[in-house]
């Protein structure tokens, strides 16, 4: 009892000492959904930008070829639950948690292929359109110019 009492007595004059509390700012302005989904998966940050700007012009345009493909990063929506059980949930319409969908299903295709060029065209077709058709070389091309 006397001891959390002369903690008491001895807490109170430490904080009246300080003249007036201390901010802390953390410029965040720097960081942009791709720093963030970069940082959480690996993926390189040119290759998230350079597939935002292939997928949708960097979000000016949302009208895929393909209308099972949502959102900025254009994500297939076929293999939702197997993604949702991979990766958990996120949601493909929102930008940040599409970015960093984008760079698991990126890293994936590339822990796969080994090489990241492969990987992009695996993105954009599939693993099994990629052992198909080849890989899209123009795919590939309009990522790396967007990143």
């Amino acid at each position: 009892m006397r001891i959390s009492i002369a903690l008491l007595a001895l807490a109170i004059p430490l904080g009246a000492n300080r003249a007036a509390p201390v901010a802390f700012a953390v410029d965040l302005s720097p960081a942009t959904e791709y720093t963030v989904a970069s940082h959480a998966t690996g993926c390189p940050e040119w290759v998230l930008r350079g597939i935002h700007g292939a997928e949708s012009s960097f979000g000016a345009n949302l009208n895929h070829s393909d209308p099972n493909d949502v959102g900025e990063y254009g994500i297939n929506q076929r293999f939702q639950v197997e993604r949702d059980r991979k990766f958990g949930r996120l949601d493909p319409r929102d930008p940040a948690q599409a970015s960093i969908l984008a760079g698991l299903i990126i890293m994936e295709n590339y822990a796969r292929l080994d090489n990241m060029g492969l990987a992009i065209s695996a993105y954009q077709q599939g693993l099994s359109g990629l052992k198909r058709n080849g890989p899209n070389r123009e795919y590939v091309a309009m990522v790396r110019r967007n990143g």
